[in-house]
């Protein structure tokens, strides 16, 4: 396929433009392997195919295209294989959306009118195959880590969002930490009125929720000098935001401080 040009004549379908460019995506699996050297030698034709090539080479196969609620297709979602982060059992793996548009400023009613692409967004998300925060201060792993390409093959493993991988460790880190005192009664949740079952506790419903393996979404929030803060979303009902002490730069959380639970209002 190399060198080779496509050009879509009138009256061709937009499902057809698509199962040309999957065919072209699934015959590019393998990045090549040239070194430094190789790569900064190529002429800027050769470099573009080049990186193009190992671009594709990145992505799992793209599944069946859909619109979904919406008129026109609005955005396909490619994502990357799973690789390692710095940390050890700590994974990886980023989702490129292709945003598409119809092409006139007038389009008909239906999914029949031509869509083009015009931008492009990225996320990552993460997901942790076991913590070792012995292991973690001094991170030094690889991206080649045999127990992250495990976790890609595995249908179970959960994935969450998270700014980047400091963030999801962290994240976790402060969760365990949280539940671990709540279990033990050193610590006491802030007051949460909007619980859907009033004849539970706070802390009772923290520790339903309270898992690893539950996480949706990890986002830091404001805390004072000498604290850190996270907001954690748990099996897409729950929201629990924790504050601990921590030194400088530390990864690890020292005594968490606050606990509170919202439970979100799910609409059918």
């Amino acid at each position: 396929m190399r060198g080779s040009r496509f050009r879509v004549a009138s009256g061709v379908s937009f499902r057809t433009v698509i199962a040309l460019l999957l065919l072209v995506c699934g015959q590019t699996t393998m990045a090549q392997q040239l070194t430094t050297r190789q790569l900064e030698a190529l002429s800027p034709s050769a470099a573009n195919r080049a990186i193009q090539h190992d671009l594709l080479s990145l992505f799992e196969p793209v599944g069946k295209v859909e619109r979904g609620m919406f008129r026109h297709l609005h955005g396909v979602s490619l994502t990357t294989r799973t690789f390692g982060t710095e940390y050890q059992l700590v994974c990886q793996r980023d989702t490129v959306t292709l945003w598409y548009a119809p092409v006139t400023d007038t389009p008909a009613p239906g999914a029949d009118d031509p869509v083009a692409p015009y931008s492009v967004t990225a996320g990552a998300s993460f997901h942790i195959v076991k913590l070792a925060p012995r292991d973690l201060e001094n991170a030094r792993a690889d991206v080649r880590q045999a127990g992250c390409a495990a976790a890609g093959n595995d249908k179970r493993a959960n994935w969450f969002a998270a700014k980047n991988a400091r963030a999801a460790v962290q994240g976790a880190l402060i969760l365990n930490a949280a539940v671990a005192a709540l279990r033990q009664g050193i610590l006491r949740a802030e007051p949460c009125p909007n619980l859907h079952n009033t004849e539970v506790t706070c802390e009772t419903a923290i520790l339903a929720h309270g898992d690893m393996a539950k996480i949706d979404g990890i986002e830091q929030c404001a805390a004072n000098p000498g604290m850190i803060c996270y907001r954690i979303d748990l099996a897409s009902s729950t929201a629990l935001t924790v504050t601990a002490l921590v030194v400088g730069d530390a990864l690890i959380p020292g005594k968490v401080i606050s606990i509170a639970i919202e439970e979100y209002v799910v609409v059918t």
